[in-house]
């Protein structure tokens, strides 16, 4: 008897004692002694078919080959499964986005320069850095933003250019009302004061007209105020300047002159306006008129707005009837009512009444008005 078998699956030869075939891992039952022809094929048991459920397909699972571990073979964990289509998916939509961004950059619609998470107002104004004049630096787009404003103010205001105009003229009237007032005390003894630098010369400047102003008339009013007024403007003794005859007794700063004919009528004075009587050398006005008398103080009672700053104003002149030097500098009778003034002279009615036109607006503390005209009357 042979001592060799054959699978009887796959015909392998095998050794008499193997239970298994060590080519098929068959299982071996009966032994064939010889082999069998390849060509008749071999009888299988039938089995009888019973139902069975089709089986779901699943997906074929390679197992992951054996990886050396400290010289024995571990499995890995498997893999998770790869979500391609959600993958793929997220780039289409990310791509599509990132097109049409592109498309309304192009169109303007965007701003290029605006930050993925812009900030807001209050951490703007916080972060931002201020300049050496301290004023606070502003991002681009407010400075767009606020030049986006202006140009919109600026259309505003071109559009709105006759109404502009029309409340620009409405402004300059009522800027134009009468801001005087002689219930205004420092009103009151401004006006006062200035009447008084032409009252306390009366005879000398009745009939004055600024429009039509004499020159010998001006001299008379800067050589007589700095009579009564300046100790240090005329000089006293006897003079013989080599440009005229002499002698003269008094002399008087030019300049002097000059200063006061511009500070109180607004006007020039010229060598060549001083009167034949008079004698002009080295800065020097030469006169024999020595003295005068002040004729008393204004005090203004009515007052009416002509407009363009002009004031007609109607005033009283009262005068120290028992003492005529009396001191023409002292404030306080400007502040006085014409009672007060009256009673302070001893007088029960003003010595002249008259009518002055002052123009304000000059920025002078010691002459805020010019004289337009001046008329008196004797009471």
């Amino acid at each position: 008897m042979s001592n060799r078998n054959f699978c009887t699956k796959c015909g392998a030869s095998l050794d008499a004692s193997q239970k298994f075939c060590t080519i098929c891992g068959n299982a071996l039952g009966e032994t064939v002694n010889e082999p069998r022809d390849p060509a008749i094929p071999v009888a299988f048991p039938q089995i009888a078919a019973s139902p069975i459920a089709e089986p779901i397909p699943q997906p074929v699972v390679s197992a992951p080959a054996p990886v050396q571990v400290n010289g024995a073979q571990s499995v890995p964990p498997p893999r998770p499964k790869r979500r391609g289509g959600v993958v793929a998916a997220i780039l289409s939509v990310v791509s599509v986005a990132a097109i049409a961004l592109v498309v309304l950059i192009g169109m303007g619609v965007i701003d290029a320069g605006l930050e993925e998470n812009p900030k807001s107002d209050e951490q703007t104004a916080v972060e931002g850095t201020s300049d050496d004049n301290g004023s606070s630096e502003l991002s681009g787009s407010d400075s767009e933003t606020e030049d986006t404003t202006a140009e919109e103010a600026n259309q505003e205001t071109l559009a709105n250019t006759g109404d502009s105009t029309e409340a620009e003229s409405q402004d300059s009237s009522a800027a134009n009302t009468e801001p005087l007032s002689l219930a205004n005390e420092d009103d009151y003894f401004h006006i006062n004061l200035c009447l008084s630098n032409f009252s306390e010369i009366d005879s000398i400047m009745n009939g004055y007209r600024n429009s039509r102003t004499s020159s010998d008339q001006v001299f008379l009013f800067a050589y007589a105020h700095a009579l009564l007024n300046s100790t240090k403007a005329v000089q006293f003794g006897e003079y013989w300047p080599v440009a005229g005859g002499g002698p003269y007794y008094a002399r008087a700063s030019f300049e002097s002159l000059k200063k006061y004919a511009d500070l109180f009528l607004k006007e020039s004075l010229a060598v060549e306006d001083i009167p034949f009587d008079t004698c002009y050398e080295d800065g020097y006005v030469y006169t024999n008129l020595e003295t005068i008398s002040a004729e008393g103080i204004a005090v203004a009672t009515e007052m009416e707005y002509l407009g363009n700053d002009q004031y007609q104003i109607e005033f009283e002149i009262y005068r120290n009837a028992w003492d005529e030097s009396y001191t023409v500098t002292d404030e306080s009778y400007y502040r006085m009512t014409p009672q007060e003034l009256a009673q302070a002279f001893d007088q029960r009615f003003p010595s002249c009444i008259g009518t002055a036109v002052l123009e304000a607006g000059y920025d002078d503390e010691a002459a805020p008005f010019k004289l337009l005209s001046y008329d008196s009357t004797p009471v």
